[in-house]
């Protein structure tokens, strides 16, 4: 996650004690209620996408060079049935060598493929995890600015209630007769 302000990397669970920003004569004000849980809960949409475009890609490189396994596989598949079988009387022990020869080299190519796939699957799988985990922490962030924005109306429904009170005793004040 990177600051807004700074461009520096930080913790975004560190941003949560954080003042509201500078003034323009330089002094530290405080930042507005739930301005902090908001500036978190973009930090972390922000900062995902890059992540999850990183997996993306490397899942789509996979995927190239998992393509031209392919082709060489099928091109030695295609050699490998050119050739009379082993089996046969007439195999020469020179074809029988290259043929065991392209099968090592199939089962090669065939390995590196299982081992893309899997690399693609744990890939899929880390970035699956990540959403969720992000998910959960995003709810997490507007829980609590729910609960922020909440808490401030209610504060600000309070103190009208608390001027209107007074406004109320000193209009009835003003109104009393003196003795």
């Amino acid at each position: 996650f990177f600051d807004s302000d700074s461009g520096a990397e930080v913790d975004p669970r560190a941003r949560r004690g954080r003042v509201g920003g500078m003034t323009a004569a330089g002094e530290t004000r405080e930042a507005p209620p739930g301005k902090i849980y908001l500036d978190s809960y973009l930090d972390g949409v922000s900062g995902l996408p890059a992540e999850v475009c990183r997996i993306f890609h490397t899942i789509k490189d996979i995927s190239a060079r998992e393509q031209e396994l392919l082709e060489t596989s099928e091109k030695l598949t295609a050699r490998c049935l050119e050739f009379t079988p082993q089996t046969s009387r007439n195999a020469t022990d020179e074809q029988k060598k290259e043929l065991a020869a392209l099968r090592e080299e199939l089962d090669a190519v065939q390995g590196n493929l299982l081992m893309l796939g899997n690399e693609k699957v744990e890939l899929t799988n880390t970035a699956h995890d990540l959403l969720g985990g992000h998910i959960e922490l995003l709810d997490e962030e507007l829980v609590k600015f729910e609960s922020e924005i909440t808490l401030s109306l209610a504060e600000q429904e309070l103190n009208k209630l608390h001027q209107q009170q007074a406004d109320a005793l000193a209009q009835r004040d003003n109104v009393r007769p003196s003795a």
